[in-house]
Parts: C-alpha cells; structure tokens; sequence
C-alpha cells in the first residue's frame, strides 16, 4: 500500500491509517522512517494521531558533519535543525503532537557566543523564530514529497 496524499507528517500518518483501516487491516504497532533529526517529531505527531499503537522511530544513522557534507550548505542544514527544534517546541500547543520534554538548555533563554556549540546555537535560532512565521520560501515549509518539512515516507 502507498499513501500518496500526504503534504505533511500528520496527514501521512491519518491518511495511511485510514488506508489500513479502509481494507480492513488491524494495527497494534507502526514503524516511523524519517531523516535523525525528525524523529521525536514524527513520534510525537504519530502519539497524537493514533495512539492505541505502539510506535517505533527509525532512521539511518549519521553524523552532523555527514549530513553537512551531503547537503552541500552548513547554514541550510543549521536552519533545517532549528526549524526541527522550534517544532518541537511550538506544535504541541497547537495540537499537532504530543508535549516531549526538551533539554533546558533548549528551552531557556541562553546566551550564544561565537564559539557556542551547535545545539546552543539551534536552540537560540529556534526561540527566535518561535514568536515569528518563517519566511515565505523556507525549506522546512515547502511541503513537496521528499522535501525538508513534506511529512512524506525518505
């Protein structure tokens, strides 16, 4: 079976379900593949959609610097993970996703200086954009299959 409507992760998650329910198909456990970085996400998302199954999160393993080389663009990447951690961050309250605890140093207002570590500096770029949409064209918000953001099966 492939669900092929899906613009995000949420509608991926509903319409596969209805999908399965559709041909009569009882689920009592679902394994989520995503990018690492999307993975608390997925899972939140999916707790919130359907949980009377158990959910398992995977992905490939891969380092940070693996990723930056793949992508080809370390400021892409870095916006990528901030737009991953403000998610996390924001979505349980608009009813996306359930509520995940978020390491402090996320989620408390912290000083970055010039030779903060990453995670410090995903942190500070994701409470900025917390209090702001982001801008039009962002890669996280394209929503297309097999983009940055789309929800859809990688």
């Amino acid at each position: 079976m492939v669900e092929p409507r899906a613009r995000n992760t949420g509608e991926n998650i509903r319409f596969s379900r209805d999908l399965l329910d559709e041909a009569g198909i009882t689920v009592s456990s679902v394994l989520l593949i995503s990018k690492p970085y999307e993975e608390r996400r997925s899972y939140a998302t999916a707790r919130k959609l359907w949980p009377d199954v158990e959910i398992v999160s995977a992905s490939s393993p891969m380092t940070l610097r693996d990723y930056v080389d793949s992508i080809g663009d370390a400021r892409l990447v870095i916006d990528v993970l901030v737009g991953a951690l403000q998610r996390l961050l924001v979505y349980p309250d608009q009813g996306f996703m359930i509520s995940q605890q978020v390491p402090p140093t996320c989620s408390t207002r912290t000083t970055v200086y010039p030779e903060a570590d990453t995670q410090a500096v995903c942190c500070e770029m994701a409470r900025a954009r917390s209090s702001s949409p982001p801008p039009m064209g962002h890669p996280a918000k394209r929503g297309s299959a097999g983009r940055p953001g789309s929800g859809s099966p990688r």
